[in-house]
């Protein structure tokens, strides 16, 4: 009951925050403007878009106009009197926000003048434990939000972004955070729990038969992993047997999958990105390309995999 008590005085109290808004903006003539109230649904970080999914069902586009107020209210309150400025990179996902600005003609996007955060009271700020994916409240690797859905990633960089769309992923031409090192991204998606798994797929390196571009690639990548998640486990090893031994062969044998050169990391808190695992793994188009592989995975994936093939094997 107390839960339901705050969020109800949060609401009202962004209620009350668009009429005072709306006085203190009064003034001069100007553009017909108008106050949203929503959550937020996405971020993209690269433009400052926001996108706003309004209590009345809508998705809506906010772009920060130049000079744009940000503010947070406390918990409870509805005078902006008492709100504290901010920043754009302080607002998550998930967070309650009056915005008011220019609506377009077809209202599916707005050019925001102020944007308000209502502070969560203190028993919404400490959740006990995600339930679902969408419990997520902030940008992971690449700036993919762990559990977002399709349509957010898809809204989030536009349908120009993907290349292609298959059954549970997506596979995009670039990410809200891209790395110069990595071309494509493909994300894997739950349906009850949203995105699950991204994997980051590598530009081509041109490399000679000893790999030594390839393998410098490598350890750039891991040192910059290292630094965020620590030290990994390695494997860089020949396979028993294999006849692709010599320097000069490094290359053929990771061609043929008789060599192996790859870093894990067993993510032991999930807080608050929701990571569990991460692998880097160098991979050979020929004896002189490569590229690399970074795969990330989130809480649930494992069970979401578990019962796929579960279902595949009702067929039999």
């Amino acid at each position: 009951m107390l839960i339901c008590m705050t969020k109800t005085v949060l609401l009202f109290a962004l209620a009350a925050a668009a009429v005072a808004c709306t006085a203190a903006l009064a003034g001069a003539q100007q553009p017909v403007r108008t106050n949203l109230v929503g959550s937020v649904q996405a971020i993209d970080p690269t433009n400052g878009q926001i996108i706003l999914q309004t209590d009345d069902g809508k998705t809506v586009k906010l772009t920060p106009q130049p000079g744009a107020r940000f503010l947070r209210l406390p918990a409870g309150e509805s005078s902006l009197a008492k709100a504290t400025p901010i920043t754009a990179n302080d607002i998550e996902l998930g967070d309650r926000m009056l915005a008011r600005g220019e609506p377009s003609d077809d209202k599916t996007s707005m050019s925001a003048s102020t944007i308000v955060i209502s502070a969560r009271p203190v028993r919404e700020a400490i959740p006990k434990a995600p339930a679902t994916a969408a419990a997520a409240n902030r940008p992971g690797p690449f700036g993919f939000g762990y559990g977002m859905t399709t349509e957010q990633v898809v809204r989030l960089l536009g349908k120009q972004a993907v290349k292609e769309a298959k059954d549970d992923r997506l596979l995009l031409a670039t990410a809200p955070k891209p790395h110069p090192a990595f071309e494509e991204y493909m994300l894997f998606f739950s349906p009850k729990q949203g995105m699950l798994k991204i994997v980051a797929i590598g530009k081509t390196i041109q490399t000679n038969g000893f790999g030594e571009e390839a393998r410098d690639a490598f350890i750039e990548i891991r040192d910059a992993l290292q630094r965020t998640y620590g030290a990994p486990n390695t494997h860089d090893f020949l396979k028993s047997g294999s006849i692709w031994g010599e320097p000069r062969d490094w290359m053929g044998g990771l061609l043929k999958n008789e060599r192996v050169l790859a870093e894990f990391w067993d993510v032991k808190s999930t807080l608050p990105s929701h990571i569990t695992s991460i692998e880097l793994e160098a991979k050979a188009l020929s004896s002189e390309e490569g590229y690399l592989r970074l795969a990330y995975e989130f809480v649930g994936w494992e069970e979401y995999v578990d019962s796929t093939k579960a279902k595949e094997e009702t067929v039999f």
